[in-house]
C-alpha cells in the first residue's frame, strides 16, 4: 500500500526519505547501545522535526534559545556538519531581535503594505474573507498593466 504523500513523489523523493529513514534508525541504534541512562529511547518533538525535516538544507544556519530544543536538533543534525547550529545568548527575546515579533503583529492588521508600494486589505465577513489587493503607491512610471502584475506577484 503506498501511502497518500507517496503516490506523486519522485524517485529522488522517495529515496532521500528512505536515508532519512535508515539516518533516524541508526541514531536510535546507536543510542540504544551506548547510552546507560533510564529514559525514552525514540519519541519526537512533532513541530521541530517537521521544521527540520521541511526547511533545513546544507546552508542552514539554526539559532535557538531553548537548551533542550538545542540538544535535540544537534542530536537529530549530528550527520551534517554543513549546518551551523547556535545557541542564542541574549538578554531579549528571539523573535524581538530578528524582528519577528514585529512582522507577526503586522499580520494582525487588516492592512499589509508590500514592498513595492502596493497593500492588502483582508476582511472578514459574514460569508468570507475578502482580500482586496491594491496597487497604491506602486506607480512608478511603468505601464498599468505592469504595474499591475507586479503588484499581484508580491501579493
Amino acid at each position: 500500500t503506498i501511502r497518500t504523500e507517496a503516490v506523486h513523489a519522485s524517485y529522488e523523493d522517495l529515496l532521500e526519505e528512505k536515508l532519512n529513514l535508515l539516518e533516524e534508525i541508526k541514531l536510535i541504534t546507536k543510542k540504544l547501545k551506548y547510552s546507560l541512562k533510564l529514559g525514552k529511547v525514540y519519541g519526537e518533538n512533532i513541530i521541530l522535526n517537521k521544521v527540520i525535516r521541511e526547511n533545513i538544507n546544507t546552508e542552514s544556519k539554526i539559532i535557538i534559545n531553548h537548551e533542550e530544543d538545542l540538544n535535540e536538533v544537534k542530536t537529530l543534525l549530528e550527520s551534517n556538519d554543513k549546518i551551523i547550529i547556535e545557541k542564542f545568548n541574549n538578554n531579549r527575546s528571539l523573535f524581538d531581535y530578528y524582528g519577528i515579533e514585529k512582522e507577526i503583529l503586522k499580520l494582525r492588521h487588516k492592512k499589509i503594505a508590500l514592498n513595492c508600494g502596493g497593500n492588502i486589505v483582508i476582511d472578514k465577513t459574514e460569508a468570507m474573507y475578502v482580500i482586496d489587493v491594491n496597487s497604491s503607491k506602486n506607480i512608478k512610471g511603468r505601464s498599468f498593466d505592469k504595474t499591475i502584475l507586479e503588484t499581484n506577484i508580491e501579493a
